[in-house]
């Protein structure tokens, strides 16, 4: 069955997902369900039309067939921004242009054509797929004069200043853009707020993609971005401190304990905290020290062996820079 989804819209999908894959639909406002059941496929598609040529498409299902969806854009200027969370798609616009996306990857794509496109989705367990739809005349008109700092190519083409067909960016998601996505796919509000949080969150999709976008293309790669396994490991790793900050902790030893490297726990602590490595573990021995200050049981010598600080003059000093007076005088406050 050869029926094409003509342009890409929440009618023409449920139509086509309807015709391809089967499964009911049903509309609640701004938002369309598809819920698949049979042998083709398991799952859910939930498509977003916030209005204005703005609209969230989730694709979140088991395909025991391969299924294709194509269509054109009708003369219109589309940008496309896409998020694969889990599973995989190949992207094609006519025989000029052909990528594939794979687990967190994503990917910005605006054409200037009007050739046919095609996703091509695999038969695959826990396709978890997110693609950002703008029609740039209607949503974007008002942002004309905000696209000085994107690429020059894909200015130019939002600017009809461009002969290029198509512009492409594919990069690896970062953790700050999985915990958007996750919030997209946990959302438990109702009605009004669930309208006003779903459109919130797809613009920062927008945002945090474009963002890397512009850092990527002023500053280069950045080997260090921070993913989803990358963000397990640090959190590991900050809850090994928390449990061993009374003795010496090394960066290597912290390594070796989460299966990680030094360089990644590092910069990951840096930019998941604000903190560096040897902060964090102050942070958890004066926290401690503090609270054992309070309790009142144990002299300020037996506080700072209990922390982790071998030298009674460096605990004091490490406090008193952290709560403005010495341990002594925190002690004495407390029983006064």
């Amino acid at each position: 069955m050869n029926i094409s989804a003509g342009k890409l819209t929440a009618d023409s999908l449920q139509r086509h997902i309807k015709a391809h894959l089967g499964g009911s639909h049903v509309q609640s406002g701004h938002e369309h369900e598809i819920t698949l059941d049979n042998d083709r496929s398991r799952g859910w598609v939930l498509i977003r039309d916030f209005g204005e040529g703005f609209i969230l498409f989730h694709f979140h299902f088991d395909l025991f067939v391969l299924y294709k969806l194509d269509f054109r854009d009708q003369q219109e200027k589309m940008l496309r921004y896409f998020f694969v969370m889990d599973g995989s798609l190949i992207h094609a616009v006519a025989g000029s242009l052909r990528y594939r996306l794979s687990v967190d990857t994503g990917s910005i794509l605006a054409t200037q054509n009007d050739d046919v496109q095609e996703l091509v989705f695999p038969a695959q367990n826990g396709l978890d797929i997110i693609v950002v739809q703008i029609d740039f005349k209607r949503f974007a008109a008002d942002l004309k004069n905000e696209l000085d700092n994107l690429p020059p190519r894909l200015k130019n083409m939002l600017n009809n200043e461009s002969d290029e067909e198509n512009f492409l960016y594919h990069n690896n998601l970062p953790y700050d853009i999985q915990d958007t996505f996750h919030a997209i796919s946990t959302d438990e509000n109702q009605g009004l707020t669930r309208r006003f949080f779903q459109e919130s969150k797809a613009l920062e999709l927008l945002c945090l993609q474009t963002k890397q976008l512009q850092m990527e293309y002023t500053k280069g790669y950045d080997r260090d971005l921070l993913r989803k396994a990358d963000v397990r490991y640090i959190k590991m790793g900050r809850e090994y401190i928390r449990k061993n900050f009374h003795q010496p902790i090394t960066l290597s030893e912290l390594a070796r304990n989460t299966g990680t490297n030094e360089t990644k726990l590092k910069v990951g602590f840096k930019k998941l905290y604000g903190k560096t490595f040897t902060e964090i573990v102050r942070d958890e021995r004066l926290l401690k020290a503090r609270h054992l200050i309070e309790e009142g049981n144990a002299s300020i010598k037996e506080i700072s062996l209990m922390c982790g600080y071998e030298s009674t003059s460096m605990f004091s000093k490490r406090f008193k820079e952290r709560y403005g007076l010495s341990p002594g005088q925190a002690a004495r406050l407390k029983s006064g």
